[in-house]
């Protein structure tokens, strides 16, 4: 079994968080007949939901619910009942612990409408206030003073919090079949009953790291064309720091669409902009359009625009948004790229890993496509861009598209272990790092996760400066370096874990022999010890006594092992390798 995730599980197995949080949504689903309070409109949530235009089956089938007043105590005793753990219910993120120890609901008399999968199950959610709000909702409050949050997610960015955020209307989508994206939940949820296939943000335009799964979900489900159908809004005004009256043409949720149209089409997707009717109105949306005026959003799509054409199309964009999502994924700097001795992966710039100078402007040396040839060229902020492509690379994703893990028209996006090892085997195979460069500690564990018996489990270690950190089990430790050496005959560039080495730790600062000499006996040797030394008893001439001296002869300790000499942490220019079909003009000068 392809085993992808830290903890042993596969994709398809849902987390601890997840399996308590779609039991949470399903009892959420069957509170629809709770009465709500006197001052509501509505008498239950049904009946909510039913106003909202919105069928029984529609009901039933989202699995729409509510979070009575009282969730907090009977929630919680269901989880319990249904065998879920403390870990697991705030893994969820349907509860949320105080520094007391107690725990209280994320939401309180609140609307639940959920998030499903391609199988129809339940994986994440967003509630709703009512109307006037609920007295126990405190969802998005910081006082007494505050109004709850009219919409509130699951707190993914909480740390206990194992579930993540997926593109709302993944279940609805059809192989071959056009696809509609649309701002809102409740927007979706109409076109869904209208028979379209149907996507959403839940928010006037997808964020960019999500850009790239929507571009994923359409690519594997052959989606032929995009339509695009934002509100139909009224454009604002404002007042600017010059005192300037601003009045912008297009409002929110347009631009948001032609982001996210340009977007798809740099990426091969047929993207149209659908236009909704607003004659005198200051806003419509695709849930009034299809509630009051019609079912049939025909005429809608067929007077739908290429993003191309629109009028509130940006030329420029496309290559801002590639920057942009270019220096997301750089990891330079980062915890995961480690300092001092670390992997001088994390040091490559766009000169080193291209070959090519700084003035350069030609073919692709990731393949020549098309027939000019003075479209890839190298910026001043340490990327490269390619016109025809419209995508920018930093020197990670670079070498990503030159080992062939990433397609060179979407190099970007967050980098999992996996890519993590293949760019550091791409870089020492074309000589960019040297020999004895260490294997990052997320490449290594990927290698112990794919070619040892490691369950995913880490332990603690401790540094020579007394913190701590989680790292690989030993004997993961050596038998993924032993794999490094066995796979891709290459120097891991860390020593096997022994008596006296810590797995997987980050170098350990020096100590002045100066400093040694102040401490006690057993301080010393503790602190030289984990600094890969032995304390061995000398005589010294005051006293003739077995009394272990730090002086700065140097006498008295010596290494446990010989270090490893280290050259450069860059070889600064590379030879080309002169691949067939390649590309790879010009020098770094």
């Amino acid at each position: 079994m392809l085993v992808n995730n830290a903890d042993g599980r596969t994709d398809a197995e849902p987390t601890p968080g997840e399996d308590a949080l779609a039991d949470g949504l399903r009892w959420f689903a069957d509170q629809l007949d709770r009465e709500l309070p006197d001052a509501v409109e509505h008498d239950t949530p049904r009946d909510y939901y039913h106003a909202r235009g919105w069928s029984d089956a529609t009901i039933d089938a989202k699995e729409l619910g509510y979070a009575p007043g009282d969730t907090g105590d009977r929630l919680l005793a269901h989880l319990h009942r249904n065998g879920h753990d403390r870990d697991a219910i705030l893994a969820s993120g349907l509860f949320r612990e105080w520094d007391d120890g107690n725990l209280s609901a994320t939401w309180t008399g609140r609307y639940v409408l959920p998030y499903l999968d391609a199988d129809g199950r339940p994986v994440f959610a967003i509630s709703r206030a009512t109307e006037p709000a609920h007295p126990s909702d405190w969802a998005g409050r910081y006082g007494e003073d505050d109004d709850p949050a009219k919409y509130h997610k699951i707190a993914v960015s909480r740390e206990e919090v194992d579930v993540e955020e997926p593109i709302y209307g993944l279940d609805t989508v059809r192989a071959g079949e056009p696809v509609l994206i649309t701002e809102g939940i409740a927007d979706a949820i109409a076109a869904h009953q209208a028979g379209y296939p149907c996507l959403s943000p839940v928010t006037t335009s997808f964020k960019t790291e999500d850009r790239e799964r929507l571009v994923d979900a359409l690519e594997e489900y052959a989606v032929p064309r995009v339509y695009l159908v934002q509100d139909a809004e009224r454009p604002g005004s404002s007042v600017d720091d010059r005192d300037r009256l601003t009045l912008p043409q297009y409002g929110e949720g347009t631009k948001g669409a032609v982001r996210t149209a340009e977007y798809l089409a740099e990426h091969g997707v047929d993207a149209r902009i659908g236009e909704l009717p607003r004659p005198g109105l200051d806003k419509v949306d695709l849930d009034d359009y299809l509630r009051v005026w019609s079912d049939d959003l025909a005429p809608i799509l067929a007077g739908a625009t290429p993003v191309e054409e629109h009028p509130a199309h940006d030329p420029g964009a496309a290559k801002r948004a590639a920057i942009d999502a270019a220096e997301r994924t750089d990891l330079s700097g980062s915890p995961a790229s480690g300092s001092g001795e670390g992997s001088a992966l994390f040091d490559l710039d766009i000169r080193d890993v291209t070959g090519l100078a700084t003035d350069y402007r030609g073919p692709s040396p990731l393949g020549h496509h098309g027939e000019s040839e003075n479209y890839f060229t190298l910026l001043d902020d340490g990327l490269a861009f390619d016109h025809k492509h419209k995508a920018a690379y930093n020197a990670l994703t670079y070498l990503l598209a030159d080992a062939g893990e990433r397609p060179p028209a979407r190099p970007n996006g967050s980098v999992d272990d996996a890519e993590l090892l293949a760019a550091w085997v791409h870089a020492k195979r074309e000589g960019l790092l040297v020999d004895d460069d260490p294997i990052p500690r997320r490449a290594l564990r990927s290698i112990a996760r794919d070619a040892t018996g490691w369950d995913g489990g880490l332990v603690e270690h401790e540094t020579g400066d007394g913190d701590t950190f989680d790292g690989l089990p030993r004997d993961a430790y050596n038998d993924a370096l032993d794999a490094v050496r066995e796979e891709y005959d290459l120097d891991a560039g860390r020593r096997p874990a022994g008596a006296r080495s810590d797995p997987d730790a980050e170098p350990v600062a020096p100590i002045p022999l100066g400093r040694l000499d102040a401490l006690d006996d057993d301080a010393r040797k503790r602190l030289a010890r984990k600094r890969g030394i032995d304390i061995r008893a000398r005589t010294t001439p005051a006293t003739g006594s077995g009394t272990p001296s730090f002086g700065s002869s140097g006498l008295g300790i010596r290494p446990s092992s010989t270090p490893r000499p280290r050259s450069g942490n860059r070889i600064p220019s590379r030879p080309s390798p002169g691949d067939a079909g390649r590309v790879r003009p010009g020098a770094r000068r």
